[in-house]
């Protein structure tokens, strides 16, 4: 009886090629794979001819030549799980962003889905699931979030197609439009979100669980610190990084000033009656310095952005304002205040940090008229 050659136990002739060597098996050479993967999986095979095994290698080091369709074994799922699209150079708040997006979107539709096998179709379906998901206070997401979204599954392609895995990206549908600003608050919803934050039956609802637990108080008192800072953006309309990082050297008996977050621009901005008691508010128990921070939650330190999103939602919710509004918009309501109560196009560019160009630049300095654009604003802001 014929017995049947192991050909893992026949002597080896090296080859150039790592992980590549040469068997001889019935009187003819074989070429076989031995290679080790970067997550450690050994993969060992008798191929064949020699371009079969150079084609094996390349597929396990995810390197697939040019002008082929790509490996139709790699999934999306295979290709995120794996060490290439992990361990690639990216900055820590891409790869935060990352983390988050790519389970949340495309996850649970793409990751038994071959790369190759992705679809122009398969994109604008995505595009439109993703374009339907709840966003804030219950609405879908907005247009920059989905393209966003959809600029995450460029770059895994994208990166895929660097590694060969790809032969070519499918092609990607238009971006979304841009939203237009929400209209900015009318005089009862207004009233309606700074009552909101005496509500306390309906910020322990907010809570869930934790209303029945000893973080209720601590979280409570936090929420109407927070409510200062709405008060402040709604009496200064300064963005959310500028009450942020606004410190006590910024405030002045008259007016604000400081420079943008943003751009770093210097602004000043006339204080009214009701930003003067907002600012007595922040003050009152505390001993306070001219680098510390103006605006404090519950712990007594600066809010951060993702915290003051979040508070904020909450506020929306007891007010019952279920509409698109982001913390952002309350500066939009400032300046919709100051067109309302007759203030020159020029003064609110000057006061809001606008240029005339562009709208979106600030631009500061030269103006002859200061005093009179702070002496409309204040008496715009009194009505």
């Amino acid at each position: 009886m014929k017995t049947k050659t192991d050909w893992r136990t026949l002597p080896r002739k090296r080859s150039k090629h790592p992980g590549l060597y040469q068997r001889t098996l019935g009187g003819r050479s074989v070429w076989c794979l031995d290679y080790t993967t970067e997550d450690g999986t050994r993969i060992r095979k008798a191929v064949g001819s020699r371009a079969a095994a150079e084609r094996e290698l390349n597929i396990a080091k995810g390197e697939v030549e040019r002008g082929t369709h790509g490996d139709p074994r790699v999934t999306f799922g295979d290709w995120i799980d794996g060490a290439k699209w992990k361990n690639r150079p990216t900055p820590d708040s891409q790869r935060e962003w990352d983390s988050s997006a790519i389970p949340r979107y495309f996850l649970d539709t793409l990751r038994n889905v071959p790369l190759a096998k992705i679809t122009d179709g398969d994109l604008e379906s995505l595009q439109a699931r993703i374009r339907k998901m709840p966003g804030q206070v219950g609405e879908t997401l907005a247009p920059a979030t989905v393209n966003r979204a959809m600029k995450t599954l460029r770059l895994v392609l994208r990166h895929a197609k660097k590694h060969r895995i790809l032969a070519a990206l499918p092609e990607f549908p238009k971006p979304e439009s841009k939203a237009e600003n929400p209209d900015p608050l009318s005089e009862a919803e207004r009233k309606a979100l700074l009552s909101a934050f005496d509500n306390r039956a309906g910020f322990l609802r907010t809570l869930g669980s934790e209303a029945r637990g000893k973080r209720a108080e601590p979280a409570w008192i936090g929420f109407q610190r927070f409510k200062l800072a709405v008060a402040l953006a709604l009496e200064t309309g300064l963005t959310k990084g500028d009450l942020i990082g606004l410190r006590w050297k910024h405030v002045g008996p008259k007016s604000i000033e400081g420079k943008r977050n943003k751009t770093g621009e210097p602004y000043s901005v006339p204080l009214t009656d009701d930003a003067r008691a907002v600012l007595k508010a922040c003050k009152a128990g505390r001993d306070v310095h001219p680098e510390a921070f103006v605006l404090i939650n519950g712990e007594g330190l600066a809010w951060d952005s993702s915290r003051v999103n979040r508070q904020f939602k909450k506020a929306l919710r007891i007010a019952g304002i279920k509409r698109r509004f982001r913390f952002h918009d309350l500066r939009h309501t400032f300046g919709y205040r100051l067109k309302s109560g007759g203030v020159s196009d020029a003064g609110i560019r000057t006061l809001m940090g606008w240029a005339e160009d562009s709208g979106m630049v600030y631009h500061y300095g030269g103006t002859p008229d200061t005093r009179q654009i702070f002496a409309e604003a204040l008496e715009a802001l009194k009505a």
